[in-house]
């Protein structure tokens, strides 16, 4: 479904029909408009990645210990790193703690790269991970400091994990350095 879309294009012509004769939108109809033109607004190919297997907004130990463990319900993604967050909430609440896991699928604004290292015969990848937070964040000279919430401005969670597959035959060995930063300038 695109632009092109017959079904979006009709529902497009209708909601500016209902604008311009000014025929009472409901509370729900406005916030939906809202959301639309913001999603139009957001430029999802540049700087958002997700995953639909692999929790990015927790790192690689938390993770590794979620899956050891296998509690259920498993526990949803960590809000402050998933910038859908708003936008999901309601279908969360309405779906329980239950289910709402597989349902939801958090966008984490950052950085992902990753890369094939050969180190003296050994295969490894390298990844480097960045988490921007949702809360209070901004450009470096309109954000600063602490908000009245206590959420440090432009809070960045960095990791690094290395994996080496050439310690073992079936998953090899992973390793992960975590550093949170709070840029101040």
């Amino acid at each position: 479904d695109g632009p092109g879309d017959p079904g979006s294009v009709l529902l497009s012509m209708w909601n500016r029909g209902k604008r311009s004769l000014n025929l009472g939108l409901t509370n729900v109809e406005i916030a939906e408009l809202r959301y639309q033109q913001l999603y139009q607004f957001t430029d999802l190919t540049k700087d958002f990645f997700f995953s639909y297997a692999y929790d990015l907004t927790r790192p690689l130990q938390e993770n590794f210990l979620r899956a050891t463990l296998r509690p259920f319900p498993p526990p949803p993604p960590k809000d402050m790193y998933a910038w859908n967050h708003f936008l999901t909430r309601q279908l969360e609440e309405c779906l329980g703690g239950l289910t709402a896991g597989y349902w939801i699928c958090p966008l984490v604004h950052g950085s992902y790269i990753q890369r094939r290292i050969n180190d003296y015969g050994r295969s490894l990848t390298l990844i480097l991970l960045a988490r921007r937070s949702r809360h209070f964040a901004g450009t470096r000279y309109l954000k600063r400091g602490v908000s009245d919430g206590g959420k440090v401005a432009n809070d960045v969670e960095h990791e690094q994990v290395v994996h080496d597959e050439t310690t073992s035959a079936a998953s090899g060995t992973f390793s992960s350095y975590l550093q949170v930063c709070m840029l101040r300038k």
